[in-house]
């Protein structure tokens, strides 16, 4: 282990483990003690901006996985006046060590659909945790956007990258932080832990959701 991953390891365990746990604790305590009441059969339509980022496994190549934006939409129909089964949409571009030449890895991108299953469960009127499971779909050929090491002049084609559909477990902790009559803000961190082919696991991908919410009320009833 190099003094970088050290380093690394390091602020994790000392900065971000206590910062994560700190403002879990914020949005509880900044939440109403009561929870959100939902009708059976009313929905929750939401859209807004998508920030993510590819978790790769290795830090050599961790400087191509950039932040990235896209749009979103999710559709939530009320199960009980507590939780929801929601359905969302995410158009990304994802990075992947798609193929493993000797001992390194070439890397490359490509534009997924991203579907996601959860059930949502509303903790408070202002916190709500969901998982799932998800499945992205490639949309075209994938780019080959950089390698491990210097190839010469080593042909790689787009053949030699996988394009299976990629399944992921996938979680998400979201906070309303405003309200006006049927419209909802809130503030969404999720996490999808990936693998390919159904069986291998490999990299995830980490997300920050900042969207409205349109309450759809059942006909004749109101949430």
């Amino acid at each position: 282990m190099n003094e970088l991953t050290l380093v690394r390891n390091n602020l994790h365990s000392v900065y971000l483990k206590p910062l994560a746990i700190a403002a879990f604790t914020f949005m509880v305590f900044a939440s109403n003690v009561t929870a959100l009441e939902l009708e059976r059969g009313s929905m929750l339509a939401s859209s807004g901006l998508l920030l993510y980022k590819t978790l790769p496994r290795s830090e050599a190549i961790d400087q191509h996985a950039t932040l990235k934006a896209s749009s979103a939409l999710i559709v939530e129909g009320a199960l009980d006046p507590h939780a929801t089964l929601e359905i969302g949409l995410f158009p990304i571009k994802k990075d992947f060590f798609g193929k493993e030449v000797g001992d390194q890895w070439i890397l490359y991108s490509a534009y997924k659909m991203h579907i996601e299953t959860l059930y949502r469960y509303y903790i408070w009127s202002n916190l709500s945790v969901a998982t799932g499971l998800a499945t992205s779909y490639s949309m075209g050929d994938p780019d080959i956007v950089g390698h491990s090491a210097d190839y010469g002049h080593h042909e790689i084609e787009s053949e030699d990258v996988s394009r299976e559909a990629i399944y992921s477990l996938s979680t998400s902790i979201q906070w309303k932080v405003l309200e006006q009559e049927n419209w909802l803000g809130f503030f969404d961190i999720r996490f999808n832990h990936d693998w390919i082919n159904g069986t291998e696991k490999q990299w995830g991908h980490g997300s920050i959701f900042l969207g409205a919410k349109y309450k759809i009320e059942k006909v004749g009833q109101k949430l």
